[in-house]
């Protein structure tokens, strides 16, 4: 609840309201419920609220907390071979740390041809980022409007990131029909691209995911991963095995591995971010740059009342929220009437409530100004 906008929760309640006026008093006014699109909407929420609490809740999904995890596998090669389908395997070990705090990660890959180590690495923060690719002998800057994508790549090795990604954008969320014995949800990522994730219909769990690209020289491909062999980690549901089929330019190759190790919740030190020491020439005065500080003029106005009860003004409109804390959570009065809004609203629960989040919302009228956000 913290992380998604009050759209769903505040559209329902407010549907609630009037279903009592019959469905010719709803289609008339606009409301959803009769639609067939939002039906498939509230569907695809439902399972995607399952699969979230199948995986071990929210917390890694929301990229709130540290996870460190090794790798091992095959990095297999589909190039220009003196055979068609032919292939070079390399063995690869790989090491990954995501600081929640930083909000930044850093990724060390050894790749092994024969016996003969090959490195790579990336390094990848809110406002700046390097990367080595395998066979380069120098590091290059990651470019500022890559390091959005370049975040999310690395972590779509945990099946929690597309996850995250389908709640970001449950506005597109859809459910399709006819894989039997999956819940097959689709969603886009703000660039357009579209991703298919097929969930087990008993546990939940993502088995699948499918992406169809477009290449100039090959036309139509897919590109997916795969999900296997889930096991617990201190209450989080992690996979061991997985499989990922990637589209380059006029290549494939596929990447098969094994997680060896997964510790959530590790301390982390900037230290942990540094270039690595046999790449650290001409790059002696590089560091990640610490995230952004928090803009307070995005912060709403509040007025502490005491005993954790605050006024929040949602201006333009001269509506206000009120924001009450519980033992471990807190609830919203009046939602506001826009999607925006009701982001600044949220973002200011957290700074007055950090260890609070916000789990429910209610409304006293049904008009837009209390319950549109």
């Amino acid at each position: 609840m913290t992380s998604r906008p009050l759209v769903r929760l505040a559209a329902y309640v407010a549907a609630t309201v009037l279903v009592a006026a019959g469905p010719r008093s709803a289609f008339g006014s606009g409301e959803p419920q009769e639609s067939f699109l939002y039906k498939n909407f509230v569907r695809a929420s439902d399972v995607l609220d399952r699969a979230v609490a199948a995986h071990g809740g929210a917390g890694l999904v929301d990229r709130a907390g540290n996870v460190r995890f090794s790798l091992t596998g095959t990095y297999r090669d589909e190039n220009h071979l003196a055979r068609p389908w032919a292939h070079n395997d390399y063995r690869l070990n790989v090491t990954t740390f995501y600081s929640a705090d930083l909000r930044a990660l850093k990724s060390e890959t050894t790749f092994f041809q024969g016996d003969r180590p090959i490195t790579a690495f990336a390094i990848i923060g809110p406002t700046n980022g390097l990367r080595l690719n395998g066979g380069k002998s120098r590091p290059e800057s990651i470019a500022e409007n890559e390091l959005v994508s370049s975040l999310r790549e690395e972590l779509e090795v945990l099946p929690h990131e597309y996850l995250r990604q389908a709640r970001a954008g449950a506005v597109g969320l859809r459910l399709l029909a006819g894989a039997k014995g999956y819940d097959v949800l689709t969603y886009s990522l703000d660039s357009g691209e579209g991703r298919a994730l097929f969930f087990d219909a008993k546990t939940h769990l993502l088995m699948r995911v499918e992406r169809i690209g477009h290449w100039k020289h090959k036309g139509d491909r897919l590109e997916w991963r795969t999900f296997s062999h889930y096991a617990d980690r201190n209450g989080i549901t992690v996979p061991l095995s997985s499989e990922v089929h990637v589209e380059d330019s006029s290549t494939q190759h596929n990447v098969i591995s094994e997680i060896t190790k997964i510790e959530f919740g590790a301390v982390a030190s900037a230290d942990e971010f540094a270039v690595p020491a046999a790449f650290r020439a001409g790059f002696e005065g590089w560091t990640l740059e610490k995230p952004p500080a928090e803009n307070l003029d995005e912060l709403l106005p509040s007025h502490d009342l005491g005993r954790g009860v605050y006024i929040i003004d949602l201006p333009p409109s001269d509506a206000r929220s009120l924001l009450v804390a519980f033992s471990d959570f807190s609830v919203v009065v009046e939602a506001g009437d826009h999607s925006e809004i009701s982001e600044r609203l949220l973002a200011t629960a957290a700074h007055l409530l950090p260890d609070k989040p916000v789990r429910y919302v209610a409304m006293t009228h049904h008009h837009p100004l209390y319950a549109a956000a």
